[in-house]
């Protein structure tokens, strides 16, 4: 067998073991080609004639398939880089499909698992978001929309408002970075699965009560709110943003930290989406009674 030749016979024979990984979804194209010690365009040459399924076919396209295949002495596996990325790439579950519609359904079950931590993660990445708004906001205004949010929070939950408001309060305006065109239906359609319609309803109808604040300013109409008048939550909404919102600007006013949220946040992001005995439709309770 010439050199080439063999040297062909052995990368194919690594392959088949290293491709079986990168096949399954267990590592990418371009880690599989870093442990084969070739380009990531050559893998995807070798990828392309090879499949577990069609062995076969490889060998007999092997060159002297009829002569026995000389083993070279086993070598150690590349860098120390390449080494920790095989481990971690062993541990690592991945989906075997790039197309959605070619996913077996063990795929399917697999990710239903791993969506699991990752859905019990949505508190911790919405109080990231609020921590990130103390420094990247709106400009000229004397707050920042962090500010905002725990003063909205602050004076719903010193009026003694439930869960469902006090969150509601602190996120109302959490799509500002990422939504600012409509924001408010932004952060309803986080808040929806996990809090009362009522509430969710307020927040995602905010947006358009707020202006009558200041619409005319601009000779907008500044009564666009009445086209909810039938609604059953829209003393609820008024309420939600002469009390909370449009009053939560002032940089005077004593607000409690965003820690002093944070179980609150992880409480509602805990509940089973969706749950009726949460969404609870229909019910209208309002804001609770200001204090003094």
């Amino acid at each position: 067998m010439r050199r080439t030749e063999q040297s062909q016979g052995l990368r194919l024979m690594k392959l088949a073991e290293v491709y079986g990984r990168s096949f399954r979804g267990e590592s990418s194209q371009p880690e599989t080609a870093e442990i084969l010690g070739m380009s990531e365009r050559t893998f995807r040459r070798w990828r392309g004639t090879f499949h577990p399924r069609r062995w076969h076919c490889m060998m007999k396209s092997w060159p002297n398939r009829r002569r026995p295949l000389r083993m070279a002495p086993a070598r150690p596996s590349g860098s120390k880089r390449s080494r920790e990325r095989m481990a971690r790439m062993t541990e690592r579950k991945l989906v075997a499909f790039t197309r959605m519609k070619d996913g077996a359904r063990e795929d399917y079950l697999m990710l239903h698992e791993l969506e699991k931590p990752f859905h019990a993660g949505t508190a911790d990445r919405l109080l990231r978001e609020m921590a990130r708004q103390g420094e990247e906001t709106l400009p000229g205004y004397r707050i920042t929309r962090l500010e905002h949010g725990l003063q909205a929070a602050t004076r719903a939950r010193r009026d003694g408002a439930d869960i469902d408001w006090v969150v509601a309060a602190l996120l109302h305006d959490i799509g500002d970075g990422l939504a600012p065109r409509n924001h408010d239906r932004f952060a309803a359609e986080i808040l929806r699965p996990f809090l009362r319609e009522e509430v969710t309803w307020v927040v995602g109808h905010h947006g358009t009560f707020q202006m009558v604040y200041y619409a005319h300013h601009y000779g907008w109409d500044r009564e666009l709110r009445e086209q909810y008048s039938d609604s059953p939550h829209y003393r609820s909404c008024v309420d939600f943003c002469e009390r909370w919102d449009q009053s939560s600007f002032d940089p005077d006013y004593p607000i409690d930290p965003l820690e002093s949220f944070e179980a609150k946040v992880r409480e509602v992001f805990a509940r089973k989406a969706w749950d009726a005995a949460v969404i609870r439709p229909g019910v209208v309770t309002g804001l609770p009674e200001p204090t003094a």
